[in-house]
């Protein structure tokens, strides 16, 4: 299955179909062989082989998500959302997966049943309150619908039930500062502290630094988050804006022009 994934992530799709049906050879009953025989499928232009491997695995274990799962994943491929709906919705039945949950979510929001898809939410939430997994894509989700409080809302629950979820932290914060809201620093303070060399974590707390007009702080640590990310153009850019807004517009068009910290 390894060897396959590697070979598919090449294209050498031919010798990854090799691998593929050697492993469903050595193991028929294999989830995660068939799985990677579909997706081989797939990438051969052939989706009703893969969606007739998903129908099989669902014949041979009737009471095993894989099967159902796998259909779900090959109809949200496909752009079918309404069927990868009902099949996650089968696969859930049988395996109370965040993963298959996450997918369920996804598809009915994409198939237009916004009403469904937050009554799913809701009723998932109520029998699995400490699903942190979950909780944290609610978050991203309202995140790319810029619904900021919402966002908010669910990455805060995360950390009722994960009390040093880092990365929740650090969305905390940033949605804190967006928002004109006071803690934003003291939050992202809390997620550098749990993993002081991420980038992307020392950035957020530049910007919240910024939003309660702390301008020097903010550069001193977008530098070190340049630092620790040479390559990343975002963080090169909040670095120059952070430069020309204090007089520095030599060492910004530096920093704009792709130069190293001075």
């Amino acid at each position: 299955v390894r060897l396959a994934e590697s070979l598919a992530s090449t294209r050498d799709i031919t010798a990854a179909r090799a691998a593929a049906d050697r492993a469903v050879e050595l193991a028929p009953n294999n989830p995660a062989a068939v799985h990677m025989r579909a997706l081989v499928a797939v990438l051969e232009g052939k989706p009703e082989a893969a969606l007739e491997l998903a129908r099989a695995s669902q014949k041979r274990s009737p009471t095993d998500a894989a099967g159902f799962s796998l259909e779900g994943e090959l109809a949200a491929r496909a752009g079918r959302w309404p069927e990868a709906s009902k099949a996650y919705a089968e696969a859930l039945k049988r395996s109370e997966s965040s993963d298959v949950a996450i997918n369920r979510h996804i598809s009915l929001f994409r198939s237009g049943q916004v009403a469904e898809a937050e009554r799913f939410a809701g009723d998932w939430m109520r029998s699995h309150a400490k699903d942190a997994q979950f909780l944290f894509y609610l978050g991203d989700a309202a995140t790319a619908r810029q619904d900021w409080a919402r966002a908010e809302m669910h990455y805060k629950a995360v950390l009722a039930v994960r009390p040093k979820n880092a990365a929740a932290m650090n969305n905390v914060a940033w949605l804190l500062a967006r928002q004109g809201k006071p803690g934003a620093v003291v939050m992202a303070n809390q997620a550098v502290a749990l993993l002081p060399d991420r980038s992307g974590f020392l950035d957020t707390l530049s910007i919240a630094l910024e939003a309660e007009r702390q301008p020097e702080r903010a550069l001193e640590v977008q530098k070190r988050a340049v630092e620790l990310d040479d390559k990343e153009p975002m963080l090169r850019w909040r670095l120059a804006k952070l430069l020309a807004a204090q007089g520095d517009k030599g060492e910004a068009r530096k920093q704009s022009d792709g130069q190293g910290v001075q």
